[in-house]
């Protein structure tokens, strides 16, 4: 995949200060200022009015500004191979079900930033490093699944029992290759570090059990650990400085990084009953234990107080002073999260005269999202508010406590109806950006102000009418006599009599729906000050119209 990304509005540096030499653009004018006019110069030594000269910050704007142009290159490249199949098929249980397999990627990914971006000559940003990266990753797994009572042995108060494990290993190998044509690299003020980095997950496994006491009934649960690896950039990407507030924040990848690892455990019910009115009911509750969390230096150091612990690479601050002269802005492996939850399903569906009803509710309750930014500097809770990344090192957005949606379809020959109503319950604002709040307790991590806002609860309306060619069938089969030739005939079914445009309308399905029927906006959330709304669980599209057309050969 290549990419061009086109930056429009973005000025020079070079260029605008020549303009403010000039006196062709008055930086000292306000938001709500005319754009041009003629202000009056004065003697930097007696402070007196020498005369007047005029200025047009939009025309000097557009004199300095300039169209950047960056290149992105992608390429991928996955090669796997898998086997399958079944143990000891004769032993009662019909055997030990595996699968074994491997696998091979590898990405190339290169930025090719336009030479003012290079050189960092754009107003208001750090310059650009052009980069090429690669990743290949090497996985190996092995599944088995057990079922140690099948409902065919009619055991007393066991249907089924099945177990099951598996096993994962990968990988990891990162490197950097240089760049060459039109930009060089070696123009940034860093070089590219040279040699590959290497690191594997070992051994990540899982396992299931799943147990039936009788055939309506479920229960079931699972561990399993999972591996979430770094980016090429946040290992490899060349540093990059920038001075702030006296001293430098230093930016870039970091060769000791590794992933999150991460322990979830489940455990759950299925209740159905199929033979009366198709009922299902599901019950899940998970937990997720994260260590290892991905972040950013200058959030630590900005979030954590100066004495916290683990803080020593991050920061180097002057013997002499104790102010920071230095802020490694690299990602850390720092910190632990712990999230856990319970969902829920409920399907009803019936079947009334020629009419087919299908009732579907879910729902996820959020029971915890805790983060803690050092091990040993307390942890966070983040459940049922909306943080900001200003005001966390996580800036998980918000975080409902409550979500669902309800669906019903009715279904009549060809029609189907669908209405869906979904639901985004009520959090807590970030009370850091209520004006008028101030801090009356908790600590660093998770301050406690005397103000509070909250965000109300979201509901809005999707409906959907479908029709569907669907080729008909006879009330009864029919069939014909066809002869082989040698006196024998045979019975065949018959085609249904249709036109040359009902065989071309069969398996064609035409939609037409409306999400947000009612055009409900987004509520207003303080706390997300780019947007003024959450991103993470709303959009403000509001009420959408369209009309598919599906065709099935």
């Amino acid at each position: 995949m290549d990419r061009r990304r086109i930056d429009a509005g973005d000025v020079v540096r070079p260029a605008l200060l020549a303009e403010i030499a000039s006196g062709a653009f008055n930086p000292f004018r306000g938001q709500f200022a005319p754009t041009a006019g003629t202000s009056n110069t004065f003697d930097p030594v007696t402070g007196g009015v020498t005369g007047t000269r005029g200025w047009n910050n939009v025309a000097a704007a557009r004199r300095a500004s300039y169209v950047g142009r960056s290149f992105d290159e992608r390429r991928d490249f996955l090669l796997d191979a898998k086997l399958t199949g079944n143990l000891f098929p004769l032993l009662p249980q019909r055997g030990l079900g595996f699968s074994l397999g491997t696998e091979f990627r590898q990405s190339r990914t290169a930025h090719r930033p336009d030479p003012i971006q290079l050189d960092g000559d754009q107003l208001g940003f750090t310059p650009v490093a052009a980069s090429k990266y690669q990743l290949e990753v090497r996985s190996y797994f092995a599944e088995f699944s057990l079922p140690l009572i099948i409902p065919q042995k009619k055991v007393p108060f066991v249907s089924s029992l099945d177990l099951g494990a598996a096993v994962r290993f990968e990988d990891y190998a990162y490197a950097n290759r240089r760049l060459g044509g039109v930009f060089d690299p070696q123009r940034t003020t860093l070089a590219f570090r040279a040699g590959d980095i290497r690191f594997g997950t070992g051994a990540l496994p899982r396992f299931s059990v799943r147990y039936q006491p009788i055939d309506d009934l479920m229960f079931r649960g699972g561990y399993t650990e999972s591996y979430l690896a770094p980016t090429e950039a946040e290992v490899l990407a060349p540093f990059t400085d920038r001075s702030t507030g006296g001293a430098i924040l230093r930016t870039g990848g970091n060769p000791s990084l590794r992933g999150e690892r991460s322990r979830t455990w489940s455990a759950g019910l299925v209740l159905s009953r199929l033979r009366l009115h198709r009922f299902f009911l599901r019950l899940d509750y998970y937990q997720t234990s994260t260590r290892g969390l991905t972040v950013l230096g200058e959030q630590l150091a900005s979030y954590l107080p100066p004495d916290a612990p683990g803080l020593g690479p991050v920061i180097v601050r002057d013997p002499a002073s104790g102010l920071a002269t230095l802020v490694r802005n690299l990602p850390y492996n720092t910190g632990s999260r712990l999230v856990s939850g319970l969902e829920g399903e409920l399907i009803f569906e019936r079947k009334i005269g020629s009419a087919y009803f299908r009732f579907q509710t879910a729902a996820h309750y959020l029971v915890s999202w805790k983060a803690e930014p050092i091990s040993g500097a307390g942890s966070a809770s983040f459940a049922g508010a909306y943080t900001s990344a200003t005001s966390s090192y996580v800036g998980p957005g918000g975080l409902p406590r409550w979500r669902g949606f309800t669906r019903l379809d009715l279904t009549w020959h060809n029609f189907v109806w669908s209405q869906t109503l979904n639901y985004v319950g009520s959090y807590r604002d970030d009370s850091a950006f209520l004006l008028a709040a101030n801090i009356v307790g908790g600590t660093t991590a998770a301050p406690v102000y005397d103000l509070t806002r909250r965000v109300p609860s979201y509901i809005t309306f999707d409906t959907e009418l479908s029709y569907e060619f669907k080729r008909p069938h006879p009330p009864y089969p029919q069939y014909r006599q066809v002869s082989d030739g040698k006196g024998y005939y045979t019975s065949v079914p018959t085609d249904t009599p249709s036109t040359f445009a009902q065989k071309l309308l069969w398996g064609t399905k035409v939609r037409v729906g409306v999400v947000n029927l009612f055009d409900r906006s987004p509520p207003a959330v303080l706390g997300a000050f780019n947007d003024n709304y959450d991103t993470s669980n709303y959009t403000v599209r509001n009420r959408f119209v369209y009309v598919g057309v599906q065709k099935k050969f």
